[in-house]
């Protein structure tokens, strides 16, 4: 590793000057989750950020927990590595507290009622779009923090093919190929990626067969094709697949897992100011563990959704919707109820009335679980002047309780140090339910632009062990306090970003913080363009956390804070060729994020990159 890291730093050295992007990213003002429609990001009375193609491939991340890890108000941790368990939390909210989909696809499992983010490709992906604060009176459930939304690689001008391939620390290799195009009225994209690391070992201070390296595998395949016809009637088709191994320590030596998001979208314009929109899908989830105690889930959720948006008036929308799905469970564990289905429909009106935006919806959400279930949101914004946009918005929103907690089967897993442990789920849980107010300002003058925004969030009924592990309940309440602020802007020809997050997550019960969020966070990213060199500097920090109790003496763990370095660089050897490198955690700082897992010292990468 260490021969890596300076080869690479020389080569970061020798070059003159960053790169010159081939492609044609989207529209990076068009945001699409925080309304289910097209608007420009500068007129949203959400805080939303918009991370585009071109941002994608200049931040070099391995995966998306790296590339995540680095968007104000998000709070992310692993468990050691490529494909550990990583959890995301949005606004000192819990990790299923965020809604995650995939080209509209709800991407969660029905058991764990969280998305495996460490197995969506990113090699796969196009562009992510940000939504924070309530989304349940236009998605359901989950979307209590907010929603994260990925849009998997689409088709492009001309015929593109491209391949892609990158060595680091750790013996990680990752290759990739794809072509993307436009026929006619037709655009394609296929693209495949294979992952293989020999990783590191996961957790600390451990002994035997532990303490071998976990290593990780990845194969994953996309597809895209999209069409419209002379009568401006759309239909697209997307697929996304990805599977692998995850070796582990502990009691599993190691997990398959396979990912997988298909659906068929149609948009119907019935007339000027009516159209119709639909689509159906299908998401799979399958972990398969291996070892001391082995174990297979499988879910599947089937969806269908119509959206009709009728335009009033000029600048007056009004959007009528249905949505179902239909969850299903295959285990070895014998969970009492293996199905369930949500039936759901939805309204919103969209204004603006001169210098003044409005925002307003109603959801209801009838679940076969536990019934029907009502949210809403409004927000009004004011355009003070040309340049900047105030809003106040309230929303509510819910989590419905996952398969783990309705119908786990009752299960004794045995007595360790005198201890034994048995867990069963409860059928009569009802919904975690929410409360957000916030208040936020967004200006742009010239270069310059801004944001900043202050929250805070009442959630009711959340689902917690019992004192003895064996079951759950709705027991506790949280009240979460917080704020964000961010700019991009230019100085002395440097491309800067900066933001700052704070945030106090309280349990009602003891006035105690909630474990594995950060209090603050502040991230910078200064860039500049050099002929035809791109550098990257990305400086990070994270104040301290707690964890859970790790030392048997009845209190909360604290985990220290820290500030970490990454340097990126991108040669633009020809119009077709770009060499690129990076070296993240550059003073190989210590630190920990979940106990007793560890984290990454200083690893580098560096990558080459074909495109016509």
């Amino acid at each position: 590793m260490k021969n890596l890291v300076s080869f690479a730093v020389a080569t970061v050295t020798a070059f003159n000057t960053v790169p010159i992007y081939a492609g044609q990213p989207l529209d990076d003002h068009i945001l699409v989750t925080a309304t289910r429609s097209e608007q420009h990001l500068e007129n949203s009375l959400a805080s939303a950020t918009i991370l585009t193609e071109v941002e994608i491939d200049r931040a070099q991340a391995q995966n998306l927990p790296e590339l995540f890890d680095r968007l104000p108000g998000l709070d992310i941790d692993h468990s050691g590595g490529l494909g550990s368990n990583t959890s995301m939390r949005l606004r000192g909210t819990e990790n299923d507290h965020v809604l995650v989909l995939i080209d509209g696809i709800r991407a969660s499992s029905a058991t764990s009622g969280t998305a495996a983010l460490q197995h969506l490709p990113i090699t796969q992906i196009e562009r992510v779009e940000l939504v924070r604060g309530p989304r349940s009176s236009l998605y359901g459930s989950d979307a209590i923090g907010g929603v994260v939304q990925i849009f998997t690689k689409k088709g492009s001008t001309g015929i593109k093919p491209y391949l892609d391939f990158s060595y680091g620390s750790h013996d990680t290799r990752v290759s990739q190929a794809g072509v993307r195009g436009l026929y006619g009225n037709t655009s394609y994209s296929l693209n495949g990626s294979y992952t293989e690391s020999e990783g590191y070992d996961r957790t600390y201070d451990n002994n035997g067969a532990d303490t071998d390296k976990d290593g990780y595998r990845e194969s994953a395949v996309s597809a895209n094709i999209q069409h419209e016809f002379t009568n401006g009637i759309e239909f697209a088709l997307n697929y996304l697949r990805s599977e692998g191994n995850t070796e582990l320590d502990g009691g599993n030596d190691s997990t398959d897992f396979i990912n997988e998001s298909r659906d068929l979208s149609i948009s119907l314009p019935i007339r000027d100011d009516l159209k119709l929109k639909a689509q159906i899908g299908r998401y799979r989830d399958k972990t398969t563990s291996f070892g001391f105690s082995p174990a297979l889930f499988e879910t599947s959720r089937n969806s269908a959704a119509l959206q009709l948006d009728y335009l009033l008036a000029e600048n007056h929308q009004l959007s009528l919707g249905y949505d179902y799905h239909n969850d299903e469970v295959s285990s070895t564990a014998n969970f009492t109820e293996s199905k369930r289905d949500n039936h759901s429909w939805f309204v919103q009106y969209l204004a603006e009335f001169n210098q003044w935006r409005f925002e307003a919806g109603f959801r209801n959400d009838d679940n076969e679980a536990f019934g029907s279930h009502e949210t809403g949101n409004i927000a009004v914004g004011i355009q003070v002047n040309e340049e900047t946009l105030l809003s106040l918005s309230y929303g509510t929103a819910f989590k419905s309780p996952t398969f783990n907690d309705l119908y786990f089967p009752f299960t004794d897993f045995g007595c360790f140090f005198g201890t034994c442990f048995t867990f069963e789920g409860n059928p009569n849980l009802t919904p975690e339910e929410s409360e957000t107010v916030e208040l936020m300002i967004r200006r742009q003058t010239g270069s310059i632009q801004w944001f900043a925004s202050l929250y805070q969030t009442q959630i009711d009924d959340l689902i917690s062990l019992s004192p003895d592990f064996s079951t759950v309940s709705n027991v506790a309440e949280a009240k979460i306090v917080g704020g964000e602020a961010g700019a991009d802007f230019d100085f002395f020809g440097w491309r800067t970003a900066i933001s700052v997050a704070y945030t106090d997550p309280r349990d009602e019960s003891d006035d105690s913080l909630l474990i594995r969020r950060s209090r603050a966070s502040a991230n910078l990213d200064i860039s500049r363009q050099f002929g035809k060199m791109d550098l990257t500097l990305y400086w990070q920090a994270q104040s301290y956390r707690l964890d859970q109790d790790m030392d048997f003496d009845g209190k909360k763990d604290r985990l220290s804070g820290y500030g970490t370095v990454d340097l990126r660089a991108r040669y633009q050897v020809n119009e077709t060729l770009s060499l690129a490198i990076k070296i993240n955690n550059l003073f190989d700082k210590e630190y920990r994020l979940v106990q007793p897992f560890e984290t990454d010292g200083m690893t580098a990468a560096i990558s080459a990159h074909y495109a016509l």
